[in-house]
């Protein structure tokens, strides 16, 4: 890439992902394991470390508390929304991980909140 950064800005801004999807550690490595590029997450996290090697984007998923009433059954439960950060609740709560999905709403948000960001930078 004559020496430039991968700069995750204007891949969102220009939708970059949609013509080459951005992978998973997971998917990368299968990528590499195809194309016969021996790797592993544990190489992988070496290489950033080191400063070599960097992944295009990192996610941290946020926690979601969600408030859910229990049925008899005590395993099955009604979802009955997001807790609110100053609500107050009484009942029964679920923590879960907030999902993330490639669009270029989703990503600005994301950034905009410090959840994405460059690992590079």
């Amino acid at each position: 890439m004559s020496g430039s950064p991968i700069n995750l800005k204007y891949i969102v801004e220009n939708e970059s992902f949609i013509v080459c999807p951005l992978l998973t550690a997971d998917r990368f490595i299968k990528y590499c394991k195809e194309r016969g590029v021996k790797t592993s997450e544990e190489q992988l996290e070496r290489f950033e470390e080191l400063r070599l090697f960097f992944p295009v984007a990192r996610v941290r998923y946020p926690i979601i508390k969600r408030k859910v009433e229990y049925l008899e059954d005590g395993v099955h439960y009604k979802d009955l929304g997001v807790l609110g950060d100053d609500e107050e609740w009484s009942g029964d709560v679920r923590e879960e991980y907030g999902g993330f999905v490639f669009t270029r709403e989703y990503a600005e948000a994301w950034m905009e909140e410090g959840l994405l960001w460059e690992p590079s930078s």
